[in-house]
């Protein structure tokens, strides 16, 4: 079921419909978590990462990036190519957050760790 509904959050993000993205992955995430399924988890934990970045919410979108890195880094270890993947993912979104605030601060770049669910 969360894999369905995943998927349902990419249909949503190409019709530019974030809030219905960001709630369905939110339902996913917890669907997830109440059934220990954790091989979705860094999956859904990514999309979310996605519907932020492309509102060019980029503090948020990084900080679904962290969670997908500490998500595979357990299912996969440290080395892993998905781990890299999302390191990638990460540092791309820093970049953009930076670029799109130089000379100011940013609310979102006080890093207090995970995003709300």
């Amino acid at each position: 079921m969360a894999y369905c509904q995943i998927v349902i959050t990419d249909v949503y993000r190409r019709q530019l419909k974030f809030d219905e993205a960001a709630k369905t992955l939110r339902l996913s995430i917890a669907t997830c978590e109440s059934h220990g399924v954790t091989q979705r988890l860094g999956t859904a934990f990514a999309a979310m990462g996605e519907v932020y970045d492309q509102q060019s919410r980029y503090g948020e979108a990084e900080a679904w990036y962290r969670r997908v890195v500490d998500a595979n880094k357990s299912a996969f270890g440290t080395e892993s190519t998905a781990v890299a993947h999302m390191l990638n993912d990460l540092a791309t979104a820093r970049g953009k957050g930076h670029a799109d605030t130089a000379g100011s601060r940013r609310s979102s770049d006080k890093r207090s760790g995970y995003p709300a669910i």
